[in-house]
């Protein structure tokens, strides 16, 4: 750039010092292929995620970094709930099975979420994709894992209370003095601490694909909990729901199909 000459109003200058600094300045701009714009949601948005696996997942001990799922399934496998057994006035669970699954409660402990970036990105076209043959934006697996995710951190904050935690500090090994054998758990009770539970799993799976995709890989769907603990609870909840096939042709505007009691 000559030094000579009045610079042209709103010029901006950058003194560059070798060819490296060039690219670096302008990669995000030009290179990358991605408007500023989007390249700074998507990195707000990953380092909101992160912020958020930092939260989830409990240290243990040895430094390793433990997720709950396999405690969760470990003890499912052993003690299933279902639609008839949760009726029963108590569960009758060995105390080392019952320390390996409340072990982790400990670290939900007044944890609240609070995400910004992720209401943002929900609104975003940037996450969705636009189908020229409709002419209208489509979601993508990525735009609903995040949609998913702000519902699972909203459930986690109504479910993370002293009422849904109790159940595990009636039964610690200081309150029953140390004593091996086994506790007598309310199914109902317990019904809770494991929809909280599921809760924070699927927290943790969604943020690890999100920060996964936004970081370059593929996206991979998360595997995630169901939505009650209760074995066939799930199905039961699906045949009470109308599918959005069922509502589309019902509330057809097309042929004014519209059933009304």
């Amino acid at each position: 750039m000559k030094s000579a000459g009045t610079l042209p109003p709103g010029n901006w200058i950058h003194v560059f010092s070798g060819f490296g600094e060039v690219i670096s300045t302008l990669q995000a701009q030009t290179f990358s292929g991605i408007p500023v714009e989007e390249a700074a949601l998507r990195r707000l948005l990953q380092s909101e995620v992160m912020e958020i696996l930092r939260r989830c997942i409990p240290k243990a001990p040895d430094g390793g970094l433990l997720s709950p799922r396999l405690a969760v399934e470990r003890f499912l496998r052993k003690y299933p709930l279902t639609k008839e057994n949760k009726e029963d006035n108590f569960f009758d669970i060995d105390t080392d099975s019952w320390d390996g699954l409340t072990w982790y409660a400990v670290h939900l402990i007044a944890v609240r979420f609070h995400p910004m970036i992720l209401d943002t990105a929900i609104v975003s076209p940037f996450f969705l994709r636009f189908d020229q043959t409709s002419n209208a934006f489509e979601e993508t697996p990525l735009h609903r894992s995040i949609v998913s995710l702000r519902e699972e951190l909203r459930q986690f904050n109504e479910s993370n209370t002293p009422e849904s935690n109790a159940v595990v500090y009636e039964h610690t090994p200081r309150a029953r003095g140390y004593r091996k054998g086994s506790v007598e758990v309310e199914p109902m009770k317990l019904c809770g601490l494991l929809h909280l539970y599921d809760r924070w799993i699927n927290i943790i799976e969604l943020c690890v694909a999100i920060y996964g995709h936004l970081d370059g890989k593929p996206f991979v769907e998360p595997l995630l909990r169901s939505r009650s603990p209760v074995r066939g609870m799930e199905e039961a909840y699906d045949q009470e729901r109308p599918t959005a096939d069922e509502i589309a042709a019902i509330f057809s505007f097309d042929d004014h199909a519209v059933q009304r009691q």
